[in-house]
């Protein structure tokens, strides 16, 4: 007698499918313009790419996966130049954390003002929330695209990661190094069970290593520390567009003073509450759930106090108004269940999906 009680009603079995969800491209099997082409549809909502050579001659060669609670993939491309502008932080609808180990190849660049060099064997860091431009030799490497809710669980606040890079002459950012050489090795022959559990191992593995070599003052404090406790007051509060430095000083009984103090490294308390709600107001006009909600509604909803007020923050912050931000993701989603929708429009779906 079946103990299952969707059997009792008749419900069939939900299968599980035989393979952990994969995207490739390869030029070898395209030629040079369509995998360049396809290539930057794909990664379209984390940067711009544009050929450094002769697009006629680029070469690439991508295999990305889905383990559900993170993304990660091989790459092996030509020399790009790839570029991450505030329009587009405020477009593409992601919050991640990028991981990268450079096999081969490196470049050189600026994160958010941060001058970045990276070489063979070096492991990078990118906040998608913020801006970057690189310069790319031919290069293979290695990437993870981890929701930030992964890091937020260990570091007070993420943001001092933003082009970090860190040389496998520490020992674990070796073996954090031989450890996504491995996956990437074998993740082709894992059951959707074992991506699970890869991607459990592969977040705490990854933020313990940046948690032990990170050098930003405001990484490697207790999780439970003035910062992260005002921090989750905030989020707590983020909606109410009453919040504000002496309102947050009142409630949790402490000085402005220690207030200035404690975010301090991260830009000061003003700065942080407008910036939270900025990314949150962002990521939900990229949201398909918000849909019918006007932008207007999603600016009340997280804090501003009028239209007006939204907009010209926005704008000021991200270089264009909610209306055009939320375009980009209404042609994603506009794909979703087509007969005619393409590999790379699911890709883009699967970044956008991304929970921890």
């Amino acid at each position: 007698m079946s103990l299952d009680p969707m059997a009792a009603i008749g419900e069939p079995p939900v299968e599980e499918p035989a393979s952990v969800p994969q995207f490739t491209v390869s030029s070898t099997e395209v030629g040079a313009a369509q995998g360049l082409a396809s290539f930057g549809e794909a990664v379209g909502d984390v940067f711009a790419i544009d050929c450094v050579g002769e697009p006629g001659d680029y070469a690439i060669d991508m295999a990305a996966w889905h383990l559900g609670t993170m993304m990660t993939g091989t790459f092996r491309s030509s020399a790009l130049r790839f570029s991450r502008s505030r329009a587009l932080v405020a477009q593409s609808g992601l919050d991640h954390i990028l991981v990268q180990l450079y096999v081969a190849g490196g470049f050189a660049g600026d994160a958010d003002g941060r001058d970045v060099l990276v070489r063979p064997g070096n492991v990078v860091i990118f906040d998608l929330s913020r801006p970057f431009h690189t310069q790319t030799t031919d290069f293979t490497n290695i990437s993870l695209l981890v929701p930030r809710a992964h890091f937020e669980a260990v570091f007070d606040e993420p943001l001092g990661l933003h082009g970090l890079v860190l040389s496998q002459d520490r020992h674990m950012v070796a073996i954090l190094a031989a450890y996504l050489q491995a996956l990437a090795e074998r993740i082709p022959h894992l059951l959707p069970k074992d991506a699970r559990a890869a991607a459990v191992a592969t977040a705490g593995l990854t933020t313990t290593v940046l948690k032990e070599y990170a050098d930003s003052p405001t990484v490697g404090m207790p999780v439970v520390s003035p910062f992260r406790a005002a921090a989750r007051h905030i989020d707590d509060r983020i909606h109410d567009p009453d919040l504000d430095v002496a309102t947050l000083a009142q409630e949790l009984a402490v000085s402005r003073a220690t207030l200035y103090r404690v975010f301090e490294p991260v830009g000061g308390v003003a700065s942080y509450i407008r910036r939270r709600r900025l990314t949150g107001a962002a990521m939900a006009l990229a949201d398909p759930a918000n849909r019918r909600r006007t932008a207007a509604e999603i600016g009340y909803a997280w804090g501003f106090t009028s239209e007006t007020a939204f907009n010209r923050t926005f704008k000021a912050a991200f270089g264009l108004t909610p209306h055009i931000a939320r375009q980009r993701g209404d042609h994603v989603w506009a794909a979703d269940g087509e007969a005619d929708e393409t590999a790379e429009q699911r890709f883009v779906r699967w970044m956008r999906l991304l929970r921890p």
